[in-house]
């Protein structure tokens, strides 16, 4: 009875996790409302956590080889989240997140190229359905010149996510949790300094209207720290299968928030790129018995 009670717990914080990651277009969209840009943003998103869990990020320091490693994926994932967000001011809410959900693909690939790990049958499936999802999203004279730069940058996401779900689980588990977290958020606001004022400099930093704190607060709290607090805890109490439900809610959130609350239209194109995006990952599910391409090490070295 307490395993049942445990894993619905687990379950309610990772979808509520994901609900939260999945709100970032919107509050991303009030930040830019208050004059902020999104490089900022995208800045302000990391610093909140980075901050808040520095004691973590501290005791890291017993692990240097570590440390650093997370350190590095945490600036290659700040930098593809600022493409996200770039992507995000130009771009329907609909197109930028097909494409960031790419990234259960780009994790198999890597796995694959890096790694040498076996692509299932099931998982190569999965990946042909996302990839014909962009294909679908990317469509020639869909876009304008600008507009299909910015969805092609922002491919960044999903490969500096893959590349960061693979450390978690091969370089950097002599890290507690804690800093595993702090240090990869610490080294995205480290990245996002240099590439903020080399892009659209000081102007757009500080609020310029209420509602741009509004949508300061609510990336750093509601789509950053929260979050990343609740897939922590509920983590040990799910299993791959459970957990893997997160993305969809994440997924489902970000198209939500598009269409009800920026009232985007849906085109049929973006609609049928969900389809696809939601049948690889019923796809890359792992069927019973069956070890998930990625896997989270279970005790961590204390640090």
């Amino acid at each position: 009875m307490a395993a049942i009670r445990s894993s619905t717990i687990g379950l309610v914080l990772m979808a509520a996790a994901a609900v939260g990651f999945g709100l970032n277009p919107l509050f991303a969209r009030l930040a830019y409302a208050g004059g902020i840009g999104p490089d900022a943003a995208a800045l302000y998103r990391f610093a909140g956590p980075a901050i808040v869990l520095l004691p973590f990020c501290l005791a890291g320091r017993r692990h240097p080889r570590a440390a650093l490693t997370a350190l590095g994926l945490g600036a290659l994932m700040g930098l593809g989240v600022a493409a996200y967000f770039r992507a995000l001011a130009v771009l329907p809410v609909a197109l930028p997140a097909l494409v960031y959900f790419t990234y259960p693909a780009m994790t198999l690939l890597l796995g694959w190229a890096l790694f040498g790990e076996r692509i299932r049958l099931r998982a190569a499936a999965a990946c042909g359905c996302v990839l014909l999802a962009c294909a679908l999203i990317l469509a020639p004279g869909r876009l304008a010149p600008g507009q299909l730069g910015a969805l092609l940058l922002c491919l960044a996401a999903p490969f500096a996510y893959a590349l960061l779900l693979h450390g978690l689980v091969r370089w950097l588990t002599p890290l507690t949790v804690g800093a595993r977290a702090g240090l990869a958020a610490a080294g995205a606001a480290l990245a996002l300094v240099p590439a903020l004022l080399l892009g659209q400099g000081t102007p757009g930093l500080v609020p310029a209207a209420a509602i741009g704190w509004v949508g300061v607060v609510g990336l750093m709290s509601l789509c950053s720290l929260l979050p990343q607090v609740m897939t922590t805890l509920a983590a040990p109490m799910l299993g791959a299968g459970a957990a893997s439900l997160a993305g969809t809610m994440e997924l489902a959130t970000t198209l939500l928030v598009g269409w009800l609350a920026l009232a985007e239209p849906v085109t049929a194109p973006a609609a049928a790129g969900v389809a696809l995006v939601l049948l690889a990952q019923w796809l890359a599910h792992p069927r019973s018995g069956e070890r998930p391409p990625v896997a989270v090490a279970r005790r961590p070295a204390r640090d």
